[in-house]
């Protein structure tokens, strides 16, 4: 990725693994252990979400 082509993608992911865009070390993972870090993320962030309703539902 040339960053220095256009400024706005410093810190871009650039392999396709992070979910969020943003680099998070992912490309240095094996196989297995990319898919294995991606469900730990999507259970965590499936629980966030969720939380966030629960919240959002209590003060209404």
């Amino acid at each position: 990725m040339r960053v220095q082509s256009n400024l706005d993608n410093i810190g871009a992911c650039g392999c396709g693994r992070a979910p969020e865009g943003k680099c998070n070390g992912w490309h240095g993972l094996t196989e297995e252990a990319y898919l294995m870090e991606l469900e730990l993320w999507q259970q965590s962030n499936e629980s966030s979400q969720v939380d966030a309703q629960a919240n959002e539902f209590r003060n209404t």
